[in-house]
């Protein structure tokens, strides 16, 4: 199963790199990436991974949720590429593709720690409160 998982989330981001290179206008080819279903879908496998490994590989889960530095830098690179996306993000193609596919899949990891850990109940002081 987490075989399936991985298979769909690397498809994922495939599709959304072929998405650029098939398309000529890099515009439509952003807009394609994002509401193209089959190109969301490595949310959707990261997520699947996540309640797989909730119910199965628990200790696992754990293990990974607890490194904290390696979704801290993948927050903030995400926090940079938005600020350079913001500078000149649709003027180039090539960069325009690279923010496109590496933005989306960063930010469904991060998701994956930060949901990880609120299902865990890590969260401590008054953000575990909410």
């Amino acid at each position: 199963m987490k075989k399936l998982f991985y298979g769909v989330a690397i498809f994922a981001v495939l599709l959304r790199i072929l998405t650029f290179v098939l398309l000529s206008d890099h515009i439509i080819a952003v807009w394609v990436s994002y509401l193209f279903t089959p190109a969301c879908f490595d949310a959707f496998a990261i997520g699947g991974l996540l309640a797989y490994m909730r119910m199965f590989e628990k200790e696992r889960l754990e293990l990974i949720l607890s490194k904290n530095i390696i979704f801290g830098l993948c927050l903030l690179f995400n926090i940079l590429l938005c600020e350079y996306w913001a500078i000149d993000g649709y003027s180039n193609p090539a960069r325009s593709a690279f923010y496109t596919v590496i933005f989306r899949f960063s930010i469904s990891c991060f998701s994956f720690w930060l949901i990880g850990k609120a299902a865990n109940r890590d969260f401590k002081g008054w953000v575990g409160k909410l």
